[in-house]
């Protein structure tokens, strides 16, 4: 086995709607486009692409309800959705890891045993949120309240406006999400990590990450300034990742915990071994980097609750780069599944070319905006449409069949795009492009147009794969009809 393991991780969305364009620009794309770029820059590591879907949770629950449909019909069906969207862009996955998985279970079992071990972890008395009217305890976003940290409107498991993971016996005004019953707090018990004496060596650790100094020292800050000296790692949710070592009924762990978990779960599969205890032997010993690729909302659970568990574990040798999105939003409003507030991949399918759609979303990740808007939709057929001229006008992929790949690795922007690694950027891609075409229209030599025509190709080809063999990139932009058809579609969507 390879020593060096790289891993491009993308956290799993809730198995309750197909994938949007919130999803792509923000998440997605980038990741793949960055796993291809590294396995170019890398061909010595062994590089993993992770994604799946998370189905242990309350909004797949909840959206079974709203389908009346079983749980297990609904997540399965938008699993498939989910998934058939992933190879309908070309995004490449190494494993998806399905959480409702028996052999994600038995990981993620096996990661809180293991945990336990430190003596960090206990079982303690607790108390969470209850709904009489149900007879049952609630969590995540079955409960909704104001946070008491920021103020905004929140469920009861991670605020989207700050972040913070909400602790249920501070959540303000708690009531049920769908009954506007107000809960109670009644006596449970969860399985909590101890921070006791533990803040220092955390703070270290997050030092020698990949992350940004504003990551770092919110970070930071949050171990130094939060009062908790418990930090919950399961509550009781009968349709959660249940716990199996444990004599509390429905003792499950919340998908903040579980989901990032499936990380491991993907390793473990893809390194094809036969036991718990030579994976956890096995990735002591190697050299990860992980890369995480996120949204805003995900920020505590893959720099904070991962490096706690990362240290119970030992794993000295990983190393974790986080690259977290803002938002996007739509008509000034967030993608949002649960709010039908989107534009969905499945709704596209049938007349965008997913290569153009690849560009299209992007493009829009590369600029400065963070509002889809029709602006940004014909902005990038305009744009497509250049590349496409350039190449059909200068021969571009026939110039780049003659190039000399022998010392390819020593061309001036493959320096550029490993300081992109570095610097956790790779936005640069559109920049790169337009540099390497001025560069062909000044030059006035054949052999470095044949060579600036294979890097412009080689390039591309990230964005858009298998472009060295499209003759005409036109071929790819929407029809009249399709714009047409797009912009209904856009338009219901936003004024629904």
């Amino acid at each position: 086995m390879n020593s060096s393991i790289k891993v491009v991780y993308l956290p799993p969305p809730c198995a309750n709607g197909d994938l949007h364009f919130g999803h792509i620009a923000g998440v997605y794309l980038p990741a793949d486009i960055f796993s291809r770029v590294i396995e170019r820059l890398y061909p010595n590591a062994r590089v993993i692409s992770i994604a799946g879907s998370d189905e242990n949770n309350t909004y797949a629950l909840k959206k079974s309800f709203l389908n009346n449909l079983s749980l297990t019909d609904s997540i399965d069906f938008y699993t498939n959705r989910i998934h058939k969207s992933l190879g309908f862009l070309n995004i490449r996955i190494d494993q998806f890891i399905r959480t409702s998985s028996e052999i994600h279970s038995n990981i993620s079992n096996a990661i809180l045993e293991k945990i336990k071990e430190s003596n960090k972890v206990t079982l303690n008395n607790s108390y969470q949120l209850y709904s009489e009217k149900e007879n049952s305890y609630v969590s995540d976003s079955l409960a909704i309240g104001e946070c008491y940290k920021c103020g905004k409107q929140t469920d009861a498991g991670t605020c989207e406006n700050c972040g913070e993971l909400i602790q249920h016996p501070k959540l303000i005004n708690p009531k049920h999400y769908k009954l506007e019953e107000k809960l109670i707090l009644k006596p449970s018990q969860s399985y909590s990590i101890n921070f006791k004496n533990q803040s220092n060596k955390l703070e270290k650790i997050i030092n020698k990450q990949n992350w940004s100094k504003r990551i770092k020292s919110l970070s930071i800050q949050w171990l130094r300034s939060n009062q908790i000296s418990n930090l919950e790692i399961t509550k009781i949710f009968k349709f959660g990742l249940k716990i199996k070592n444990t004599s509390v009924s429905d003792l499950s762990i919340p998908l903040w915990f579980e989901a990032v978990w499936a990380y491991y779960t993907g390793i473990f599969v893809s390194l094809r071994l036969n036991s718990i205890d030579l994976f956890f032997h096995t990735i002591r010993k190697a050299k990860i980097d992980l890369y995480f690729f996120m949204g805003q909302d995900n920020r505590f659970h893959f720099t904070i609750s991962d490096i706690l568990v990362r240290n119970l574990l030992r794993l000295k040798k990983v190393r974790s780069t986080v690259n977290i999105q803002p938002f996007f939003t739509i008509g000034k409003e967030k993608f949002s599944t649960s709010r039908d507030r989107a534009i969905f991949i499945g709704e596209v399918e049938s007349y965008l070319d997913p290569s153009f759609l690849r560009f299209c979303l992007y493009h829009f990740y590369c600029s400065k905006k963070t509002d889809f808007n029709l602006n940004v939709y014909f902005e990038a057929i305009k744009a497509l449409k250049n590349i496409d001229d350039f190449i059909t006008n200068f021969k571009v992929i026939e110039n780049s069949q003659k190039f000399n790949s022998e010392n390819f690795s020593k061309l001036r922007y493959i320096k550029i795009l490993r300081e992109d690694i570095k610097l956790n950027n790779n936005k640069t891609l559109i920049k790169i492009l337009n540099k390497i075409q001025k560069r062909f229209l000044d030059s006035k030599v054949d052999l470095e147009k044949i060579n600036l025509s294979f890097q412009f190709i080689y390039i591309l080809q990230f964005v858009i794969p298998d472009s060295n063999q499209i003759l005409n990139l036109k071929n790819l932009l929407p029809s009249l009809r399709d714009s047409v058809n797009f912009v209904k579609l856009f338009n219901r969507k936003i004024y629904k």
